[in-house]
């Protein structure tokens, strides 16, 4: 692709190929395949597994927690019965988590590249 600039170019990739895409000219004419030019390594692509993979297990583990306190348990009855809850909790406790989930700032929760809206037109 050396000396082809101002070429137009048509781009055609495959999105489970993000390593290289194919420059063809808008009549369809094969240019060439082009490749990551800063490709990371291996040992760079180890290196960002690893969180990746502590990441994704402390979230199935908040996952489970939270499926474990949403879930409703009730006493045994041996005759028939209206059923009783078994959720006993402080009211403290129960005022603490409210408390919690209250607060969490969505902001932290979204995506850092998020541009902001623009604020709304005078009129």
């Amino acid at each position: 692709m050396t000396g082809q600039a101002g070429l137009k170019v048509t781009v055609r990739f495959m999105p489970h190929h993000t390593h290289e895409i194919e420059l063809c000219t808008p009549h369809g004419r094969h240019l060439g395949t082009a490749y990551l030019a800063d490709q990371a390594t291996d040992e760079q692509l180890a290196a960002l597994r690893r969180p990746r993979t502590q990441r994704a297990r402390r979230l199935r583990d908040e996952a489970k927690a939270a499926e474990q306190l949403r879930h409703t348990r009730f006493t045994p009855a041996t005759e028939p019965a209206l059923p009783r809850r078994l959720d006993a909790t402080t009211a403290t406790a129960a005022a603490r988590e409210l408390d919690q989930h209250q607060h969490t700032d969505l902001a932290a929760l979204a995506l850092p590249g998020l541009i902001p809206p623009a604020p709304p037109p005078a009129d």
